[in-house]
């Protein structure tokens, strides 16, 4: 998908939640989540329930969210 479309599809919607990342340079990178509001949560929420590849994509992230946590929790304490 383009900016364009991302831009026009947002603008266009009552709703939306976005996650963005930026390299800064090849070991970092800025990550952030934007929203509209408190209801855009609820929606993902709502579509992880009632569709079985989003809520194992959702569940694949969280899994590798806390591997990699769990190994710079290693790498720190050795």
């Amino acid at each position: 998908m383009t900016i364009r479309k991302v831009k026009r599809l947002l603008n266009e919607s009552d709703d939306w939640l976005v996650f963005t990342m930026k390299k800064m340079n090849e070991d970092e990178a800025s990550i952030g989540a934007y929203y509209r509001n408190l209801d855009s949560w609820e929606i993902l929420l709502n579509l992880a329930v009632n569709d079985y590849h989003i809520r194992e994509t959702l569940r694949n992230v969280i899994a590798t969210a806390d591997a990699y946590r769990d190994e710079q929790a290693e790498d720190a304490s050795e």
